[in-house]
């Protein structure tokens, strides 16, 4: 049945240009927005840049630019990316629009009456590239590393205002007890219930000593945290206090998807903040591992970013995509290598996809003179071989669709490698060069064609969310018009491709590449 689903990317900051860290997070939301597109849901795709806070400052200080200037500048590069990798997002928010500036405003306003926000000292170390107070100071202790990045931090004394996180710490755990899919993959969840079981503490929601950020109502001399800020995208995207918003359709999110270095801000500090406003909490946060490559973790910190860009001029956009999401389990951290990559591209993409297609078309161009051939009821026109192969193509659906319900992309795609693996032992088994020499044997071949177009429609319907591009290919060479709606069910039920149409083999979709 028809629902609403709702996801989000974290909001990205506008520092400095998008890298492949930012496109995982991004196209894996996208897959989940395509893929529930074609079961008829009504999407809300949201992702965006976070563009306020003393990092922004920082780096737009050491580029000789106002922090305007540099947001205005970078934001658009992300929505460029996006438009180039097929993101298919519904809003591009930015947290400096004046609509999400009033929805923060009105927010903490109502933390404020609510009693959950009040005055005090701050006295600790604070992360700039984080946006984080990591500690308060306590006699003898020298400056501590953040944490989460491992950097050095800074030493804050001011007066700021704080929300009463303590007071939600007992509800928080019990949530966190009662709903154990909340927080995902299962050693996040851990690690934040462990965090939780000690206690929450009050959190410091406002900087005096800076001049970028949304005016604290009441107090002007504040500005609100930038993370207090950055987390209100995910209902000011969607209209909360706006009138004829769409809040109301479609809060609470699906999913939260982002890294696993800020789940700690979205599996309690958001959820918290919620609580207080007395508002339900999202259905899922999912934090996903990192890209690492020589055992780092892929950065604009470390200087080893890897810009997506420099792939997709090379191997095109969809393997990228592909390889994002097949080389390793969501939850878990991932190395992006040279080799790797290639060894998916040439084995994967290029001989399991891209040469059956090239095979199959390029039998029906020379024998049938492009036109597809009818399969046949005749006897001896199809066997075993061919029941076979439909019971590949059968068995995809259920492996798939749960697969995605727990976000294990490269499952899924293993279960659509698994009919492409059928469908080329199909062309082994049955050799139509064989069949093709034989003229009582034309019905069988014609069958057989037929029945390796299907296999390949069915796996450019289950493959249409990952690689868009291709399959939008796959379905004009089957002569199908690419830009028809494809929708789930009734697009993957076997025998829906038209005998008579006019296919085209057309150029390798995935060349071999040597290293």
């Amino acid at each position: 049945m028809a629902a609403t689903f709702y996801v989000s990317t974290p909001i990205y900051y506008a520092n400095s240009e998008p890298h492949v860290g930012t496109a995982y997070t991004t196209v894996a939301a996208d897959v989940l927005a395509r893929y529930h597109r074609l079961l008829g849901d009504t999407v809300f795709f949201l992702t965006g840049t976070d563009e306020h806070g003393q990092k922004m400052v920082k780096a737009a200080k050491e580029k000789g630019l106002a922090p305007k200037q540099l947001v205005d500048a970078l934001a658009p590069k992300f929505a460029e990316l996006w438009a180039h990798l097929g993101i298919t997002y519904d809003r591009f928010i930015r947290t400096t629009e004046p609509a999400h500036e009033a929805c923060v405003s009105a927010f903490f306003a109502r933390l404020m009456a609510g009693g959950d926000i009040y005055k005090g000292l701050y006295k600790g170390w604070y992360c700039v590239p984080c946006e984080r107070y990591v500690a308060e100071a306590a006699p003898g202790r020298h400056q501590p590393p953040c944490d989460m990045c491992n950097r050095a931090t800074e030493y804050l004394e001011e007066e700021n205002y704080f929300f009463r996180m303590s007071k939600y710490s007992e509800r928080m755990l019990a949530y966190l007890r009662e709903h154990p899919s909340f927080v995902q993959p299962d050693s996040r969840r851990n690690e934040v219930m462990n965090r939780v079981e000690q206690g929450l503490t009050d959190v410091s929601v406002s900087r005096a000593a800076l001049d970028w950020g949304v005016r604290m109502p009441g107090d002007e001399k504040h500005v609100i945290w930038v993370w207090f800020d950055a987390l209100l995208n995910y209902v000011s995207g969607i209209g909360y206090a706006e009138e004829g918003g769409r809040f109301a359709e479609l809060w609470p999110a699906d999913i939260h998807l982002m890294a696993k270095d800020i789940v700690w801000f979205h599996a309690v500090i958001w959820p918290c903040m919620l609580l207080a406003a007395g508002l339900p909490l999202p259905r899922q946060v999912w934090a996903h591992g990192w890209w690492n490559m020589n055992g780092e973790k892929i950065s604009k910190s470390k200087g080893n970013m890897i810009y997506p860009r420099d792939i997709t001029e090379r191997f095109g956009v969809d393997a990228l995509r592909y390889f994002l999401l097949r080389e390793v389990p969501f939850g878990g951290d991932g190395d992006f290598t040279h080799a790797a990559f290639l060894a998916r591209f040439n084995n994967d993409l290029g001989n399991d996809l891209g040469n059956l297609v090239s095979r199959v078309l390029k039998m029906v161009e020379t024998w049938f003179g492009g036109k597809l051939p009818a399969p046949s009821t005749a006897a001896g026109a199809s066997g075993p071989a061919e029941e076979t192969l439909r019971a590949a193509a059968a068995g995809v659906a259920a492996p798939y669709a749960k697969a995605l319900a727990e976000l294990r992309f490269s499952a899924a795609l293993e279960a659509v490698w698994e009919l492409l693996r059928a469908a080329n032992t199909y062309v082994d088994t049955v050799k139509p060069w064989v069949l093709n020499k034989d003229p009582a044997q034309r019905e069988r071949l014609g069958t057989a064609l037929w029945h390796l177009a299907e296999a390949m429609r069915l796996a450019a319907v289950w493959l249409d969310p990952f690689l868009p591009f291709t399959c939008r290919e796959i379905r004009a060479r089957l002569g199908l018009s690419p830009d028809a709606p494809i929708r789930l069910p009734e697009d993957a039920a076997w025998g829906r491709l038209a005998p008579g149409l006019p296919v085209r083999k057309g150029e390798s979709l995935f060349p071999r590449v040597e290293a």
